[in-house]
């Protein structure tokens, strides 16, 4: 979708859900599993949201739902959103991933990370975060009186 579609839905779904604001809409639309889609799809089913009686912000959208399946009455049956498995740095596909974070990190998938993880024992890991939690309930230090700090200044002042 271009700029010009984004703010004609966005017009026309504010006017049908005056709660949703118009820059929340262009935001939502601009979002990569719905800026791919074609302009007649992403209206019915932001349409088809805005009508739920239980919907409160068009989010929801985003979520698999009847308004999909609406989608492809006429462009045939495309069942729900299919999503591959996901980066463990970022949360995205990988083909987004390598796209928008080349330069960041390099895609890693669940799979991946699962191999490459080090191998670590669980009881040692217990053992040392139950220390740290016995070495937070320590005696708090006595804080040093706000004479001795002022006195401390002016000294330094002089």
């Amino acid at each position: 979708m271009n700029g010009h579609e984004i703010e004609r839905i966005a017009a026309a779904l504010n006017q049908l859900r005056p709660d949703w604001p118009v820059k929340q809409l262009h935001t939502l639309m601009a979002h990569p599993s719905l800026a791919d889609r074609p302009r007649r799809d992403v209206c019915v089913a932001l349409t088809w949201v805005a009508c739920e009686s239980g919907t409160t912000n068009p989010y929801r959208v985003l979520e698999a739902g009847p308004w999909w399946r609406a989608v492809a009455v006429e462009s045939g049956p495309t069942g729900p959103i299919k999503r591959g498995p996901l980066c463990v740095h970022c949360g995205f596909e990988e083909h987004d991933c390598k796209r928008r974070w080349a330069t960041d990190h390099k895609y890693q998938g669940p799979d991946d990370w699962m191999r490459r993880r080090p191998n670590t024992d669980v009881a040692a890991t217990v053992h040392a975060l139950r220390e740290l939690v016995v070495d937070a309930k320590a005696e708090p230090t006595t804080p040093t009186p706000r004479a001795e700090i002022r006195g401390r200044h002016e000294s330094e002042a002089s």
